[in-house]
């Protein structure tokens, strides 16, 4: 087990006596839950999703409208991380831009750039780069605390990118991407899948040469991620209110 993991993420330290997580999922109010019931030898259990991951569905927003929707989420967290004076509070949102962000990420490589590609590859293959190049900031903040030298300036210059990438998205690759498709019915669909597919995908973003790989990766690596992300604490996000 512990070489296997040491595939998808090097810097894990995995316990033999880990037992594996059984998973069940149902529906409740109309929202979409995910459980994960992890146990080991000492009794630990954790369970899933956190507060922001908890999807709604039927809302009928497309494609478009929920890839922005996870752009306003993170601006929200970075504009309430520089406000908070509150150091364990600054870390818990720091936590949760990082989470968001990986999930946003893992969730458009598999849902919206496949379908972005078909029409504009060019546009895709950048934002494959974008992405990876913001990834590669918030991997090695996942492995530091706030206090640590250097975390502000990692963290901002993460955020510059990021929000430069969601204005090329929203005011080009969007605007592109619906007058090709031209269906409102399809984006509305797309968006039903891109919502489904946030609730599964890793919460920890992973970095490899191969873009499809590292889909691949994020999906495969999901409970595991979760399993690790259980000792973070993280703040409720503004997603459930727009």
């Amino acid at each position: 087990m512990k070489s296997f993991f040491s595939l998808i993420k090097p810097n894990y330290q995995i316990s033999s006596t880990l037992a594996k997580p059984s998973y069940s999922s149902y529906f409740l109010n109309k929202r979409f839950y995910v459980a994960n019931a992890v146990s080991t030898d000492h009794g630990i259990k954790a369970t899933y999703p956190y507060p922001n991951q908890i999807t709604n569905i039927g809302k009928n927003r497309n494609l478009i409208e929920e890839a922005i929707r996870d752009h306003r989420v993170i601006k929200d967290l970075w504009g309430r991380y520089q406000k908070e004076a509150n150091r364990n509070e600054r870390q818990k949102i720091a936590n949760t831009i990082i989470y968001e962000f990986a999930v946003h990420t893992a969730t458009e490589d598999i849902v919206l750039y496949p379908v972005l590609e078909k029409y504009y590859p060019n546009i895709v293959k950048h934002n494959h780069a974008d992405h990876h190049h913001i990834k590669e900031a918030l991997h090695k903040l996942f492995s530091m605390k706030i206090s640590d030298h250097g975390y502000d300036d990692i963290l901002a210059k993460a955020i510059k990118e990021f929000e430069e990438h969601a204005a090329r998205e929203e005011c080009d690759h969007f605007p592109k991407l619906k007058e090709a498709i031209g269906n409102d019915k399809q984006l509305i669909k797309l968006g039903e899948e891109f919502e489904k597919i946030r609730s599964k995908v890793s919460t920890q973003s992973h970095l490899t040469t191969h873009d499809k790989m590292e889909s691949a990766i994020c999906m495969a690596a999901a409970p595991l991620d979760k399993i690790f992300n259980s000792s973070r604490n993280y703040v409720e996000t503004i997603r459930d209110k727009i």
